[in-house]
């Protein structure tokens, strides 16, 4: 991979269409695509702020190592990211409880999850909204040197 920049499968406009896409989910009160989505958001855009600081970093990553990457759940990424400074404690922290939720709704049957209450609506609207200003941080990791 050394030498060569790889071929990105996003774009800024893609990135804000897929944000007004959690947006409009929050506004639905659609919990389940909003937290599905930003997740799989996360391990996208993770996988590319990881893929390109090994490029600064003159990393040469092999193609099983790029798959192995590819293949990641968002934990894995999450804990990639800090462990590479690309993401702060903070921000960690908010992924993994971003993710947690994501399981709760995608997973029922585990533990079960109802926004019923007007305060856990705005704590969902809460999190989903730092996941997005997160995600903002690791799409934009790409273009720094």
């Amino acid at each position: 991979m050394r030498g060569k920049k790889p071929a990105t499968s996003f774009s800024t406009k893609l990135f804000q269409e897929r944000l007004k896409k959690v947006d409009s989910a929050i506004k639905k009160e659609d919990w389940f695509s909003a937290f599905a989505n930003i997740v799989t958001y996360f391990e996208h855009y993770g996988y590319w702020a990881i893929t390109f600081h090994c490029l600064r970093r003159k990393v040469d990553l092999t193609k099983k190592a790029r798959e192995s990457l590819k293949r990641l759940g968002a934990s894995d990424v999450a804990m990639m990211l800090r462990i590479l400074n690309i993401i702060t404690n903070k921000e960690y922290s908010m992924i993994k409880k971003t993710i947690e939720e994501r399981n709760k709704i995608v997973h029922p049957g585990q533990k079960g999850i109802r926004y019923i209450e007007s305060k856990k609506k705005e704590e969902a609207s809460k999190l989903l909204n730092e996941a997005k200003e997160c995600l903002k941080k690791i799409q934009k990791f790409r273009g720094e040197t």
